[in-house]
């Protein structure tokens, strides 16, 4: 409650601007000065001008800073709310088809790994066992289907070949695809 007093003093006087005191006063920031000297410091040394009234440029540029951050975090901001709105349109014509990662060797959820061998057989041709366990034949498919659709999701990676995990970037692609057959298929449905 002191500080929140000192602090409003300082305020309604011109003399706190976002910053220690000390600072003000020209002080070294150390453990050993109290705020109460930083304040008679700061009140003898009144007569030279405030940072803030002289025209110092290191003051425009944390100004200009400021600002170029602050449309750096409106663009940013825009492009989630662009980006948010155009997941919701496609989550409300569709769920996501995969929702987990399948790794080689890994822990994968069986239902997963089905759903994967379902549509990769179905929308890529493959001949793959439905069996939900995710082997040597269902990595190869993977593979081929990354490296398919390289510009979609090796290139965003950094890759130049499949490797056979189904992650976000893979997930992503079966998704957006499953989702667009799906949406083909009610349009053809309703017609």
């Amino acid at each position: 409650m002191i500080t929140f007093v000192i602090a409003a003093a300082l305020l309604a006087s011109g003399w706190f601007y976002a910053c220690d005191v000390r600072e003000w006063c020209g002080m070294e920031r150390s453990e050993g000065v109290s705020v109460t000297d930083a304040l008679a410091t700061a009140k003898t040394s009144s007569e030279s001008p405030r940072a803030d009234t002289t025209d110092s440029t290191p003051t425009k540029e944390k100004s200009e800073e400021r600002k170029d951050k602050e449309s750096t975090e409106d663009r940013e901001s825009s492009e989630k709310k662009e980006s948010s709105e155009s997941s919701e349109k496609t989550s409300s014509t569709c769920e996501p088809y995969l929702t987990k990662d399948i790794r080689p060797g890994g822990r994968n959820d069986t239902k997963q790994v089905i759903k994967l061998e379902k549509f990769l057989n179905t929308y890529e041709g493959e001949k793959l066992v439905e069996g939900g366990v995710y082997d040597g034949t269902d990595q190869a498919a993977v593979k081929r289907f990354q490296e398919k659709y390289a510009k979609d999701i090796l290139t965003p990676a950094g890759l130049s070949r499949g490797n056979g995990l189904v992650l976000s970037g893979t997930r992503a692609k079966i998704n957006e695809l499953y989702c667009a057959a799906q949406t083909e298929k009610q349009e053809k449905k309703t017609q």
